[in-house]
This record gives structure tokens, sequence and C-alpha cells, in this order.
């Protein structure tokens, strides 16, 4: 069992782009012994060497000059250009902002609040 995870870790650690000497280090570190460190590593990477590496994609400009045909490429967008702004509102056609919504009932909350101080003051009911 401490073969299995050692080996998993070590899979992990070189993923991250760890060296093998930093992730087998790491492990003696934690306390590991040295034996079962060594054949796990011997492990993965026999595995890792038995394993093809994987071929490239091949890009829409290659498939477009294997083909004859030419393919539109998505339009980069930037993580800080702003959102495009959506249709407006039917409120927004009358010409009735936010703003003014806004106003409107803070007005009339202070008038309901003005009211609420008076008639406690002067024990109208």
């Amino acid at each position: 069992m401490q073969k299995e995870d050692i080996i998993a870790g070590l899979k992990q650690a070189l993923a991250r782009g760890e060296s093998k000497e930093e992730a087998v280090q790491s492990f003696v570190n934690a306390g590991y012994s040295a034996a079962d460190i060594n054949d796990a590593a011997a492990t993965v990477l026999s595995s890792a060497q038995e394993k093809p590496k994987p071929l490239p994609q091949s890009t829409p400009v290659a498939n477009a000059a294997s083909t004859g045909s030419v393919q539109q490429l998505p339009k980069p967008t930037s993580l800080f250009s702003a959102p495009e702004s959506p249709a407006k509102t039917e409120s927004q056609k009358a010409g009735v902002s936010n703003g003014m919504k806004i106003a409107i009932l803070v007005a009339a909350l202070l008038v309901l609040i003005a009211l609420g101080i008076s008639l406690f003051f002067f024990n109208v009911f």
C-alpha cells in the first residue's frame, strides 16, 4: 500500500513539473523508506518511458492548407474587455433611469419616516 501511495505522489509531482530528485527527496523528508521510494521511482520512470508521447493536434491552418478550404478562427477575447451592453429594457426606452427610480424610492421612504416620527411625538394615534 505504501508503494502505491509513493507511486501516485511521484506521478503527481512529475505532472506538476518537479524533477525526479525533488519528488524523491520530498518522500525521504516525509519518512518513507529509501527502498520503497527507489522501487516506486523506478516503476514510475519505466511506465513513463513506455507510454508514447501524444501527437500534436493539427491546427485549423494546417487543415486548410491540406484541404484547400479556409476555416475562420475564433476571435480572441480579452479578460479585461468590457462586456457587450444588453438591449435596453422598456423602462430605459421610456426614459426612466435607474437613478431616478432610486431617488423616488428614497424620497418616499423619507416621507414615511417623517410621518411616523411626527405621529410618535405628537401622540396622534
